[in-house]
């Protein structure tokens, strides 16, 4: 496919510290991620693909709506691992994200990794849109340009109107037999297909997008913890917590603490 227009639609950047070795993730998130270990390592693992480390310095790419198994490997020396990441959802000619047309390597080739390391710092350290919007134009340049390469649809196109449905109707009751009439086939058979293609049961991936949202929101709204639950489709505060909990590891509000800018 020729590439006549790609227009960025969201971008968040975020960076964390932690001494805790082995700290361990499990989510889906709504975004395509590109993440660097600056301290320690990342190992990671996505769907029911083999795990890979980034080693220090190094950056993995994550798409939007693949289930990831992220561990955090702390330096030996200073005990401590740190890393940085970006958030970034762009249309590619008005119509498909580079997740729908792509397969990209999870672990960057080293070539790569000194590239976008440069971007990084400057994206990081920028102090106006001009200068943001740059950067991430560069970073797709280098994910579309020198990493991507176009992905076998056929399943993929199957699965594609149900996490576009997902995507729309998060916030509502979404019901197997809904997925299964937006991609056009028995609920059944959207089973067998989607936990092959994910590693995950349909209502699985649902929570797990809803949860993904709901993070999103902790650092971008200062609504209270029930409206976000509410917001995310869970309309059970106790529940969402529960399961926010078990996602992250922290309660939502301790999430919003530590990672809101």
């Amino acid at each position: 496919m020729e590439l006549q227009r790609i227009d960025i639609k969201y971008t968040r950047e975020n960076s964390m510290t932690t001494k805790t070795d082995g700290l361990c993730h499990t989510k889906i998130l709504p975004r395509l991620s590109l993440v660097q270990a600056t301290e320690g390592s990342y190992t990671i693992q996505l769907g029911n693909q083999k795990p890979g480390s980034t080693g220090c310095g190094g950056f993995f790419i994550a798409p939007a709506g693949v289930q990831q198994t992220i561990t955090h490997r702390t330096d030996p020396q200073t005990e401590r691992m740190s890393g940085r990441w970006i958030f970034l959802d762009a249309v590619i000619n008005k119509t498909y994200r580079p997740d729908f047309l792509y397969d990209f390597p999870v672990i960057v080739p080293k070539e790569q990794q000194e590239k976008l390391n440069v971007l990084f710092d400057s994206l990081f350290a920028a102090e106006n849109i001009f200068d943001r919007y740059s950067d991430y134009y560069q970073i797709l340049k280098i994910l579309l340009g020198e990493l991507a390469t176009p992905k076998n649809s056929r399943i993929q196109a199957s699965m594609q109107s149900a996490l576009e449905h997902i995507q729309k109707h998060f916030s509502e009751e979404i019901r197997v037999e809904e997925l299964a009439k937006s991609a056009h086939m028995s609920p059944s058979n959207l089973f067998a297909v989607f936990k092959k293609e994910f590693g995950i049961s349909p209502i699985t991936y649902v929570n797990q997008y809803r949860l993904s949202m709901a993070a999103e929101y902790l650092l971008e709204r200062d609504a209270s913890v029930t409206e976000i639950a509410t917001m995310a489709g869970f309309h059970d505060a106790l529940y969402f917590s529960k399961m926010f909990h078990k996602m992250y590891q922290v309660s939502p509000r301790e999430y919003r603490k530590q990672n809101k800018i």
